[in-house]
């Protein structure tokens, strides 16, 4: 992570970081979230939409769901309609900052959450 945030990040780097984003081991999810804003793909979307609904045993403490929050933005940064779909899920959570943070994302995106296709 050091490397990439020196260097910079690309298609290569985002198998590691889908990797990361499932990994227990660490504490650096939200820093993983962020640089995986930058890529594309299925697996991206699907870590993404993971680190949204996932709650590490580290941030039990964080009520602000900070991590949630970054992936969720990063789902709504993405034209990608599997994005959308995932923001959708995410805008019916338990969680209201979940919930909130998801249903921005679809608005902007110009996607009602209620019956929208996905698509920006």
């Amino acid at each position: 992570m050091i490397v990439c945030g020196a260097f910079g990040i690309d298609a290569e780097h985002a198998p590691m970081l889908v990797d990361l984003v499932y990994d227990e081991w660490h504490q650096q999810h939200e820093v993983v979230v962020s640089m995986l804003g930058s890529q594309r793909g299925p697996a991206v979307v699907d870590a993404l939409h993971h680190a949204a609904s996932w709650v590490p045993r580290y941030l039990d403490y964080d009520e602000s769901r900070a991590l949630a929050v970054n992936a969720i933005w990063a789902l709504g940064d993405m034209s990608d309609p599997r994005a959308g779909s995932k923001l959708k899920q995410l805008a019916d959570a338990n969680n209201e900052i979940v919930r909130e943070a998801a249903t921005h994302q679809l608005s902007r995106r110009g996607v009602l959450s209620d019956g929208g296709d996905g698509n920006p």
